[in-house]
C-alpha cells in the first residue's frame, strides 16, 4: 500500500487568530433569529475583508467566532506582525460596523481577539481549505477568552516575534483552561511607529557589522558627490534577508556627526491600496504624529508649516487633511468641492 505524503500533512509554524462576539448568547436571545443571523453575517464579512487586507486566511467560521491563520497557505516574513495589525484593524472596523448595526437592528456588538504563534500540522483534503492539528489554535481560543471586550490579546510566543513594533501592556502569566503551563499574556495597545526590524531591536542587540566594504564605499562615494552639490540616487536590491536594511543602517552610522538631515519613509504590502502611502508616512513622521495625536494638533501643525513657507493655509490645509484622512472643523474650513 502506498501512502500519499498529503496523508501525513505538513508541519508549519503559524500565527493563529481567534475572534468572537462578546455576550453572543444573551444578545441572540434578545433578537429575532433572522436579525441575529444578519448581524453575524455582517461581522463575518467585515472580518474576512480585514483579514484579506493583511494576507490572512479565514480557516473556519465557528458560530459567532472566526478562526484565522497567518502563514498559511502562503508564508510571509511578517506573519505575526500582520496578524496583530489585523487584530487592531478589526477592533477599529467594529466601530464603523456598529453604526450600521445600530441603525438597522438597534444593537451593537463587541469582539475579543486572541493571537498565538506555534507549530501545527496542516493537512489539505480534496475540496477543503486545509485542516490544522495541534494545540496552537486551542491556545489562541483560550487567549481570546482571557481578553477584554474590544481588545487584542497575544501570547508571549507572538510577543517575541513582534516586540518593538507594538505598545503592549503586560498582563502577567495566566492559567488557561486545557493548557498545562501558565502563559504570559499581553494586551496590544497600538502600533509603536518603528520603521523596521532594525529600529525595533536595540542597537546593543545587533551583532558587529562585518564585510560589505565595497557597498559601504560606494555609498560614501555617492555621499561625497552630494556634498559637492551633485544629487545622487542609490537603489539597494537583493534577496530577502540578505542584509539590505542592515547595510542602510550601517551607512547611517557611518555618516556619524557629519551634518545632514535623514528623512526616512517606507511602504508596506498592507498599504498597497492606500494612495501616496510612503508620502503620508513621511509627513506623519516629520510632524511626529501618532495614532493618539488629536485633530486640533494636526490642524495647527499644518497651518504653521504652510504659513512658514508662504502658502495660504485656507487653501492648502483642507487638501492635505483630506489626503491624510482626518476631518476639519466645518466652521473654520468649508468642504472641498473637488473630485478625488
Amino acid at each position: 500500500m502506498v501512502i500519499s505524503p498529503s496523508s501525513y500533512g505538513e508541519r508549519r509554524q503559524l500565527t493563529v487568530m481567534f475572534s468572537d462576539v462578546v455576550g453572543s448568547t444573551e444578545l441572540s436571545a434578545q433578537l429575532d433569529p433572522e436579525d441575529w443571523h444578519g448581524i453575524i453575517s455582517k461581522y463575518h464579512q467585515m472580518a474576512a475583508s480585514v483579514v484579506k487586507r493583511f494576507d490572512g486566511h479565514v480557516s473556519q467560521y465557528l458560530g459567532d467566532g472566526v478562526l484565522i491563520l497567518f502563514g498559511y497557505p502562503k508564508a510571509h516574513e511578517k506573519d505575526a506582525e500582520q496578524a496583530v495589525r489585523a487584530g487592531l484593524a478589526l477592533i477599529e472596523e467594529i466601530k464603523d460596523l456598529n453604526e450600521s448595526l445600530q441603525t438597522q437592528y438597534g444593537k451593537r456588538i463587541s469582539v475579543r481577539v486572541g493571537i498565538h504563534t506555534g507549530e501545527v500540522m496542516v493537512r489539505q483534503e480534496a475540496g477543503d481549505s486545509g485542516n490544522i492539528f495541534g494545540e496552537t489554535p486551542n491556545i489562541a481560543a483560550r487567549v481570546q477568552s482571557a481578553s477584554e471586550a474590544n481588545t487584542v490579546c497575544i501570547s508571549a510566543a507572538t510577543q517575541r516575534l513582534v516586540a518593538g513594533f507594538f505598545i503592549v501592556e503586560d498582563l502577567g502569566p495566566h492559567i488557561l483552561k486545557g493548557v498545562r503551563d501558565p502563559i504570559q499574556l499581553y494586551r496590544v495597545e497600538r502600533f509603536s511607529g518603528v520603521r523596521s526590524r532594525l529600529h525595533a531591536a536595540s542597537t546593543t542587540s545587533l551583532t558587529p557589522f562585518v564585510g560589505r566594504e565595497k557597498e559601504r564605499n560606494l555609498l560614501m562615494n555617492r555621499w561625497r558627490q552630494v556634498q559637492k552639490g551633485r544629487g545622487q540616487l542609490v537603489m539597494i536590491t537583493g534577496e530577502a534577508g540578505i542584509g539590505k536594511s542592515r547595510l542602510l543602517q550601517q551607512f547611517k552610522e557611518d555618516l556619524g556627526v557629519i551634518p545632514h538631515t535623514w528623512i526616512e519613509g517606507e511602504s508596506s504590502p498592507y498599504e498597497q491600496d492606500t494612495p501616496f502611502a510612503p508620502t503620508l508616512d513621511l509627513i506623519e513622521n516629520a510632524f511626529q504624529w501618532t495614532s493618539e495625536t488629536p485633530t486640533e494638533t494636526k490642524v495647527a501643525d499644518l497651518e504653521n508649516s504652510f504659513s512658514l513657507v508662504g502658502v495660504e493655509p485656507s487653501q492648502s490645509v483642507p487638501l492635505m487633511a483630506s489626503l491624510l484622512g482626518f476631518s476639519l472643523p466645518p466652521d473654520k474650513y468649508p468642504p472641498i468641492l473637488l473630485s478625488p
